[in-house]
């Protein structure tokens, strides 16, 4: 019997996604799924260990380079590039 835990869970499922749904139709470029679908979990994974509230970004700004960070992880395609 094959046991996971919550964590493994959650990557099944975005790996299930991003088969499915985001590589499929072309909107995401990337090869390796369970590299693709860590890397881009474990993005704000220690967060807590380097945030600083009063720190140079305000938290929108966090929130704005992770997304571009996890963008690129994740190989979205910008509206400017060819599929």
């Amino acid at each position: 019997m094959l046991f996971i835990n919550n964590d493994e869970a959650k990557i099944l499922k975005l790996r299930f996604v991003f088969n499915k749904y985001m590589s499929s139709d072309g909107d995401l470029d990337f090869t390796e799924t369970k590299i693709t679908a860590l890397a881009a979990c474990s993005l704000p994974g220690f967060l807590y260990s380097w945030y600083r509230p009063d720190g140079r970004l305000s938290p929108e700004e966090v929130v704005i380079e992770l997304t571009k960070l996890a963008s690129r992880v994740i190989g979205l395609r910008s509206a400017k590039e060819p599929r």
